[in-house]
């Protein structure tokens, strides 16, 4: 049945591409299937109403909603600096701060609760360069490795920083409205990151029935049972091209290690301590 809520709450999960995009879109599309029992499973992530959770929620790439006009710290001016150069990045800012930004922005909306899954930046651009320009495998393991170590020095890392600066910054303005989750959490204990993100949503399980779909839905999103998905829709998530393939590669943790080279590394720690921030609180498991 509906969930009645006593407010409009407005939530929000945000992602780079590759960084467990599907995965958390498709948990909360499930859960809410089985809470209602009605409707189907939809496979374009945007704005929806969802009301077996009684929330609104987005799905997008995007940099935090309100950290523009919210944020005038000592790092601004870096920030400023910094450009979106991986494709995809900030797909989402635009159309969902034209269409109903103020609904999604800390500042202008205390009904708001924003999750922000982010990969370790070495990982997030190993998968990701594979995803734009590996998709067909025609490229052989040393072509790989210098065009994504030249590609991580000249765009993800900007990119990455980009995104990623103005939710860290947000998490302590906004502690009560914005979190991050880790894709490694993600990765290794799905149950007990989405159990935290849909408490985040307010959504707290009251009867047997609820505890049944939370279940259901965590079997729905276990990686074998997506994969058997793509199979019956033809083609990956997202991008119907993609012929016998998938956007679930097994989230391997640490993968970086094969593909980059310790200056480049090191190029992308200076970069992150530019901005106050360590590449080693990302890396060290």
């Amino acid at each position: 049945m509906p969930r009645k809520s006593s407010r409009d709450l407005y939530c929000l999960i945000a992602t780079m591409p590759k960084s467990g995009t599907w995965y958390s879109f498709f948990f909360f599309e499930y859960l809410n299937l089985y809470l209602t029992g009605k409707g189907e499973v939809r496979k374009r992530p945007t704005t929806y109403r969802y009301d077996g959770l009684g929330i609104t929620k987005a799905h997008a790439h995007l940099m935090c909603p309100g950290f523009l006009e919210s944020y005038l710290g000592d790092s601004r001016a870096a920030w400023d600096a910094l450009q979106f150069r991986t494709p995809g990045i900030n797909s989402g800012f635009g159309p969902l701060a034209i269409e109903q930004g103020h609904r999604f922005d800390p500042q202008q909306n205390p009904n708001v609760r924003i999750a922000y899954l982010y990969r370790n930046p070495l990982d997030q651009a190993v998968s990701h360069y594979r995803h734009l320009f590996w998709l067909e495998k025609q490229i052989q393991p040393a072509a790989f490795r210098a065009g994504l170590n030249d590609w991580m020095r000249k765009d993800a890392i900007e990119s990455y920083l980009k995104q990623y600066f103005s939710y860290y910054m947000m998490t302590q303005s906004h502690p009560s409205n914005v979190i991050r989750i880790c894709y490694e959490d993600l990765f290794r204990t799905p149950a007990a990151v989405f159990k935290r993100l849909a408490q985040f949503f307010d959504f707290k399980i009251q009867t047997d029935d609820e505890l049944g779909a939370l279940l259901r839905a965590l079997w729905a999103t276990t990686p074998e049972a997506m994969r058997m998905l793509e199979r019956k829709q033809g083609h990956a998530f997202g991008d119907s091209k993609t012929k016998n393939d998938s956007h679930m590669h097994g989230g391997e943790v640490g993968k970086w290690r094969r593909w980059l080279d310790d200056s480049t590394v090191q190029y992308a720690q200076r970069r992150f301590e530019a901005l106050g921030l360590s590449l080693q609180d990302f890396v060290t498991t």
